[in-house]
């Protein structure tokens, strides 16, 4: 019996024993259409996945709700934009931690450069590991840390912010953790190199709402390795990530020259850039990407897998630079030889290629 239609649900109008409709009910509330239409239904497993469905769709909505109220907490914090940001990045899974450039095939090992045990997640990065504990021992502010478990760094803010938990703070800690802790992502410490100064150069500037990729890469035969360095620059100059990977293998110059288009869009992308221009010192991959021709060569494959990923960008164009006017990726593709695998730097390039960036900038207006 139901006692209330205003609270009656779905799942009482299943006859328990038979596992189907109750016939009686459904000709009871509905119009003879209607109850013809939902006997039609006549199995039990048609009546549960109609509340499974019933259910998801709620927690959709659910989710939906909780993440807009998220949002709002985040931009509502009385703290830098750059700090909001940041927090904001965290949330979406969208820094780039290890676990992520993994996955984009940037570097090959995900595990935490500070513990080395532990997988490096945003989570890990920012919250979990435990030689952040320093960091979060105030038992005042964080009793919490040592007692609450969380499903990722998005749960673990979201109850932060709606607990009110010491929001502020909280997203203060996290992005001066970032900013001092992982501005290298690393497998071993790169030898020193002594500084190169060049002449002044003629790069130029993306315009106020892009950031400019540039790439560049190095064949090695002697010692059957590649290198691809990356930096991406803002409107201003500014540094806001660069990246010197080394591939094991001699890649015939064709290759190469797509190989670093693919990755300095797979990082612009990961780090959440979606307006960006390419910069290459390769006129013949420039014109390709350019014009959007089909290419039958054994570089082909890599060309589309570039437009496929630029689908990620809303816009996306592409250039080409001389190489004496981009010496900095040039410095980084070369500079792979003292490491093992790949290094990423937010906001920085290593101390050793400072002097040629510093020139490549030197007459921006």
């Amino acid at each position: 019996m139901i006692a209330s239609l205003e609270e009656a649900t779905v799942d009482m109008l299943i006859d328990a024993d038979s596992r189907q409709w109750n016939p009686n009910l459904v000709d009871g509330i509905f119009a003879p259409e209607e109850a013809a239409l939902v006997k039609e239904k006549s199995h039990c497993k048609s009546g549960c996945k109609f509340l499974k469905e019933e259910a998801k769709v709620q927690t959709l909505a659910d989710l939906e709700s909780q993440d807009i109220g998220l949002w709002k907490g985040i931009w509502a914090l009385k703290v830098l934009n750059n700090v909001k940001n940041h927090l904001w990045r965290a949330c979406q899974n969208s820094l780039p931690t290890k676990t992520n450039l993994v996955h984009h095939t940037i570097i090959a090992n995900n595990i935490c450069d500070r513990c080395h045990g532990a997988v490096e997640t945003v989570a890990n990065a920012l919250w979990e590991c435990p030689k952040l504990d320093v960091v979060w021992n105030d038992a005042a502010l964080w009793d919490f840390h040592f007692t609450s478990e969380f499903v990722d760094f998005k749960h673990l803010a979201a109850w932060i912010i709606a607990h009110q938990k010491n929001s502020e703070m909280f997203a203060m800690l996290a992005w001066a953790i970032w900013n001092q802790s992982n501005k290298e992502f690393k497998s071993v410490q790169p030898i020193p190199l002594p500084p190169v100064v060049v002449p002044r150069a003629r790069w130029k500037p993306p315009s106020a709402d892009f950031v400019k990729i540039n790439v560049d890469g190095v064949v090695f035969p002697d010692e059957n390795k590649s290198g691809i360095g990356v930096v991406i620059h803002n409107h201003q100059g500014q540094v806001l990530a660069s990246q010197s990977l080394k591939l094991h293998q001699a890649y015939s110059p064709g290759v190469i020259e797509a190989m670093v288009v693919h990755s300095g869009i797979t990082i612009a992308s990961n780090i959440g850039f979606h307006k960006a221009v390419v910069e290459g010192y390769s006129k013949v991959s420039m014109t390709v990407l350019q014009q959007g021709r089909e290419i039958l060569t054994p570089d082909g494959l890599l060309i589309e897998d570039i437009r496929l990923s630029s689908t990620l960008f809303t816009q996306l164009h592409y250039s080409h630079t001389k190489r004496e006017d981009n010496k900095v990726t040039h410095s980084l593709a070369r500079y792979v030889l003292h490491v093992s695998d790949a290094i990423v730097w937010m906001e920085d390039v290593p101390p050793q290629v400072v002097s040629v960036l510093r020139a490549d900038l030197a007459n921006i207006h």
